[in-house]
């Protein structure tokens, strides 16, 4: 559930969520008041504009085991344009996400499918290995490779559902 930026503030009579302090000093009186705030901010944004299209540059990136095992230059190609655009788009948007010491659940989420893309660039060239010279060039090993692509597959598939599901079991990040 959505709710806009709100900002409490709690200064009825020095009460909860604020602090009265009056003192003196010579013939001068000062006060002072010392108030907290509670300040959440709306992440529609970042869904919109990092959350969803990584999830679609990912969805993607799993789309090119559609493609057959032995036509290796073009799925690693595609595989490497996505992941090196994943990268381009982290940094259009890290100069409006706020800066901060730790790792927010964005930069968690954004690091999980940087590796997840990692792994599937070096698994291609893993099955590119098998479907063209491994063991030899003139009998390469189509089947483990096939195999070998399955197994891939559904690993990213899996890890790739699971990072989605602990971003948004966090509750919508702030």
């Amino acid at each position: 559930q959505q709710r806009p930026a709100r900002l409490k503030m709690h200064y009825a009579g020095c009460g909860e969520g604020a602090s009265c302090v009056s003192s003196t000093l010579g013939s001068n009186s000062f006060s002072r008041v010392r108030m907290a705030f509670d300040i959440e901010r709306c992440p529609r944004y970042f869904i919109a504009r990092v959350v969803r299209p990584t999830i679609f540059l990912q969805l993607c990136a799993l789309m090119v085991f559609v493609l057959p095992a032995e036509s290796v230059s073009d799925r690693t190609s595609i595989a490497l344009t996505i992941f090196l655009t994943s990268i381009a788009l982290q940094f259009l948007v890290k100069d409006e996400v706020p800066a901060s010491a730790k790792l927010t659940c964005l930069d968690t989420f954004m690091l999980r499918v940087d590796i997840l893309n990692l792994t599937e660039v070096i698994g291609m060239g893993c099955v590119g290995l098998f479907a063209t010279r491994w063991p030899s060039k003139s009998a390469p090993s189509t089947e483990l490779a096939s195999r070998l692509d399955m197994c891939l597959l559904g690993a990213l598939v899996v890890a790739f559902a699971l990072t989605v599901a602990l971003f948004f079991a966090r509750g919508v990040p702030t």
